[in-house]
């Protein structure tokens, strides 16, 4: 059994409580958090794992793990900076609704959750974050901290850059590519491939 330190305890970081409820290969052994107050509408979290330092103070023992639960991109690669220098050592966590193939390439830090499907032959970057029933087709590349939420679709051969954000109900066709640090709005559909840090909105997806 592995103690875990949960690195955020906003809405995200609570249900990555849950998710690893689920999971007892893991004991969390609390919450880091520069909020104290975070958890104090929370009697249910708070029974089971306290606010036990701040993310920049807190030092690891070798026997302790991190999970990065900061649901934003920004956040997370800053917060994985914050952790990595203190010493952290990182856990994947795949909640056990998730089907995920065989041969997948995973990076560190990962996260997959409830129900979430990760095909064949797809290779998943540091602290990539794949959100509640979202559906990541083969052969498909994710870079590091990128986001993708709820329900989120992308097809075959895919290409996400690092650090992009896909919104909810989102999809993205076969075989495009997603430009490092794009964002793509909730319900909207990439059918063809975009430039870095683009903006798209709209079914099809105009970029912005």
């Amino acid at each position: 059994m592995k103690n875990l330190l949960i690195a955020g305890a906003g809405g995200f970081g609570r249900e990555v409580y849950e998710m690893l409820l689920d999971m007892p290969e893991f004991r969390v052994a609390g919450f880091l958090s520069d909020v104290p107050t975070a958890l104090d509408d929370y009697p249910e979290i708070r029974a089971g794992a306290e606010i036990v330092g701040t993310i920049a103070g807190y030092k690891f023992r070798a026997d302790e793990f991190a999970v990065n639960a900061i649901g934003d991109v920004a956040g997370r690669k800053k917060v994985a900076e914050i952790l990595r220098a203190n010493g952290a050592n990182f856990v994947n966590v795949i909640h056990p609704s998730a089907s995920v193939a065989r041969f997948v390439n995973f990076g560190v830090g990962v996260i997959i959750s409830w129900k979430a499907v990760v095909s064949t032959n797809t290779k998943l970057g540091d602290f990539c974050l794949v959100n509640a029933c979202a559906a990541v087709g083969h052969d498909v590349e994710i870079g590091a901290y990128s986001v993708l939420c709820p329900n989120v679709s992308i097809g075959g051969f895919a290409k996400i850059g690092a650090e992009c954000f896909i919104g909810s109900n989102a999809a993205i066709s076969p075989r495009k590519n997603l430009g490092r640090g794009s964002q793509v709005s909730a319900n909207s559909f990439v059918a063809r491939d975009t430039q870095a840090e683009a903006f798209v909105v709209g079914v099809p997806g105009r970029e912005f």
